[in-house]
């Protein structure tokens, strides 16, 4: 049997696991995960399969499940919490990168007109700082 003619048997079970009752379903999805761990071969770090979801993974966490399957349950988790806590699909915004005195004011600050680079100055000090608050204190 090819690496090819394993990989399809191995989505046929997969398929055929996905209408069957719960212990049948397990037992297909392993046969599943033999033949995709046959077409690997062998490798210097471990091939663990999920047991729920039959992925073949490098690491398992809790009942021997993947980070995918762990992740999606902590999530449904936290949209079942009776209390109503955030949840954040996201992680922290990034700050937004500095703004530039553009290259045309520039120029002319180069050439002696100094007065629209000031204004692009105090316009970019103004976005970051809040006289009286963040910056130095207002007359």
């Amino acid at each position: 049997m090819s690496d090819e003619d394993r990989l399809a048997r191995a989505a046929e079970l997969e398929d055929q696991a996905r209408t069957e009752p719960l212990a049948k379903a397990r037992e297909l999805g392993m046969q599943a995960a033999q033949l995709r761990m046959r077409v690997l071969g062998e490798k210097p770090y471990p091939v663990l399969v999920c047991s729920e979801c039959w992925q073949l993974t490098g690491w398992l966490g809790s009942r021997d499940r993947c980070d995918v399957c762990i992740s999606s349950d902590r999530r449904e988790a936290s949209f079942a919490d009776p209390s109503g806590s955030w949840v954040a699909l996201h992680g922290e915004a990034s700050p937004a990168p500095p703004r530039r005195v553009s290259a045309w004011k520039r120029l002319t600050a180069a050439l002696g007109a100094r007065n629209a680079l000031e204004r692009e100055r105090m316009e970019v000090w103004n976005e970051r700082v809040d006289p009286g608050e963040s910056g130095p204190p207002t007359l």
